[in-house]
Order: C-alpha cells, then structure tokens, then sequence
C-alpha cells in the first residue's frame, strides 16, 4: 500500500519544479544555437550568477568538492542501483526520484554553466580583434614576436641546470597574482567578470597525468582544479586557462587565447614567460609550415635554456604519453567537444593561434595608427 502511495506521489513538487527548470534550459540552450546575441545576454547577465554561486560556496571547502564526487559518484549509482533491485523497504520510488533529482540538477547546470557559452559570439569579435584568413607572414611574424618575447623573459627567470625553469612561489601565491591580474582586466574586457576564486590544487594529480589533464573546470561546483605534477612553466598558463572557464570563457581555443592575454599582461616575469612558452609552443608547427627557413633561424636564435624546458617536458610527457586511461580520455574530450558543435573537437586548442595572429595585427594597426 505505502509503495502504491509513494509512485501515486512520484512527481512531487519539487521534482516537478526541478523537471520543469530542466525543460528550460533545454529551450534556452536550443535558443542560443540560433542567435549568437541571446546567447552572449544569457552567459553574460544570468549564467554568471550559478557559475559565481557555486565558485563562491565551493571555495568554503579546503579540498576540491567536484573531485570527491566524480569519486564518489560510481559508488553511489552502483548502491542506488542494488537497492533498487533487492527492495526490502519498498522505497523504490524515493530513490529513482533522487537519482532523477540529481540528473535532472545536473543536465541545467550543464546547459547554463557550459552548453549555451559555447554559442556565444567569438572573442575575437567581442574584442574587434582583425578579421580575415592570417597569411604566412601573419603567423611568421607573430611567431618571431612570440620568440623576441620568450628571449627576453628567460633571463629574468632561474632554471634547473640544463634542464626546467623554476616557479619562485607556491600555488596559492600564483593564484594570487593572476586573480589581480585578471581584476585588472575586467576593467578592460566587459564580458569578463570580477571573481575573486582559487583554482585548487587536485588530490589525485597523479591520475590525470596519465589520463594527459593539466587542469579542468567543474561546471557543475564551479571548481578550477590543477594538476600540480606538470612542469612548473605549465602552471600559470593553465591556471588562467581553467580560471578563463570559470569566467564564462567556455571553447578551449578562446580560454587558451585569454590565458595567453592574461599571463603576458602581468606584472610577474615568470608568469609572462609561462604564457609566452606556452604560446610559443603551439605556434610551432604551424610556424614551421608558414615558412621553414624563418622557423628554423628564429628556432636557432631561441635562448639555449628554452630547449632544456622542451625537453624535461618531453621527458615527463613520455612516461605517460602512451596510457590506456589517456587514450580514453583523450577520445572523450575530442568527442565532448565536437558534440558542442566544435567540429575541430580537441584540435580547437591549437586554434588560439589563429586569435592570437588576429590580436597581433590588430596590435600592430592600433600602433600605426
């Protein structure tokens, strides 16, 4: 009798409400698919206030909530599940509705957090960044711009012998500075909100080294997390990365574009070169294609402690490059991102190049000016 009860009162108002919230977003998210401006109202002046909210709550807690429960969560569905099946209570109808209560939560945040920011209007164009296909001497030019950069840096930072630079402070120092730097731009850039949030460091850093992760960005706790095992030069760039998802900065090759932005306008030297290096690597190849004869004078003209860096890196790559759970993470992440309409899928983080080629022209315009 109480079990015929129970699914008679199966959609409570609550879960009504949690459900109608849902269909929602769906409707929002179908939406911005097809119009870019509803889109920017959306991420910027509403999908700003859940993805603070929870940056906010979440940074109460010393240790990285989205993590504890990307762990915990196997463990719950799997025992939902087995009483679900056995059912000695007869409260069947309780637990589907709280794991639905949970799905139902998870799939709004993940359509406002994150879905509906990737059909925003391109930063390149929010920013008036030059438009048009960049030539050959347009990647050439800011490849050598890149390389003048990185020479001039690697004598303001200390290196290992032969081998990797050295970050002088800790995290929490790093974060610190970039969070000032990144309130410093905001005054500038008026999609970019002001937070004032952290990026933890993850517990299980080895883990996501070899699933290939350097950092990610919870959109359902609003955490930034970094893997503090990457090579020290790694970190400031991809601590702007994940705070640049944090900031409703959702396509990979837009957060490493800000990221770049953010770590070269600092007033830190080894948070400029971390930015420069990083950029200067995915610059290569196609710097490489642009022109091989000025690729290889520019590369020869590198300071020789930048080669030692490559090379720890690949060093510390190489131990992990070939796992099966990088692989498989590695096929997740191109296929999530391809199904948010990114045809490029995980290839899209080389594309900053081509924003960052926009943003030097435009640069050099605004001079000539």
């Amino acid at each position: 009798m109480q079990e015929q009860t129970d699914n008679k009162r199966f959609f409570t108002r609550p879960l009504a409400v949690l459900l109608c919230v849902c269909i929602l977003s769906f409707i929002l998210w179908g939406i911005s698919v097809i119009s870019s401006p509803f889109a920017d109202f959306f991420n910027k002046y509403i999908a700003v206030f859940t993805r603070s909210a929870l940056s906010y709550l979440t940074a109460l807690l010393p240790f990285s909530l989205g993590e504890t429960l990307l762990l915990a969560a196997p463990v719950f569905v799997i025992v939902l599940l087995i009483y679900t099946v056995i059912d000695k209570d007869g409260k069947n109808s309780r637990r589907l509705k709280t794991l639905l209560s949970v799905l139902l939560v998870l799939l709004t945040l993940f359509n406002f957090n994150c879905s509906i920011a990737y059909r925003v209007t391109s930063i390149g164009t929010k920013l008036g960044l030059s438009s048009g296909g960049a030539t050959s001497d347009d990647v050439i030019y800011s490849f050598e711009w890149i390389c003048d950069n990185v020479n001039a840096l690697a004598n303001k930072v200390d290196f290992n012998y032969n081998s990797s630079s050295k970050m002088p402070y800790d995290l929490k120092t790093l974060n610190e500075k970039l969070l000032k730097t990144y309130k410093e731009n905001s005054k500038k850039i008026d999609f970019l909100p002001v937070l004032n949030v952290s990026v933890k460091p993850v517990a299980l850093s080895r883990v996501m080294t070899y699933a290939h992760i350097s950092g990610a960005y919870s959109y359902y706790t609003g955490e930034a997390n970094i893997n503090i095992e990457f090579p020290d030069y790694t970190l400031p760039y991809t601590v702007a990365h994940e705070m640049a998802h944090q900031r409703g900065i959702i396509r990979e090759d837009e957060a490493n574009f800000l990221a770049f932005i953010i770590c070269i306008s600092s007033d830190d030297d080894y948070i400029k070169y971390s930015g420069y290096v990083s950029m200067l690597e995915y610059f290569m190849p196609y710097a490489k294609e642009a022109d091989p004869d000025k690729y290889t004078e520019l590369i020869r003209r590198l300071d020789m402690r930048i080669g030692g860096e490559f090379r720890a890196y690949s060093e510390f790559y190489y131990q992990h490059h070939d796992s099966a759970i990088g692989k498989i993470s590695d096929t997740v992440n191109d296929t999530f991102i391809k199904s948010q309409g990114v045809k490029s899928g995980s290839k899209s983080y080389n594309e900053s190049v081509n924003i960052v080629v926009s943003y030097y022209k435009s640069t050099l315009e605004k001079r000539e000016g």
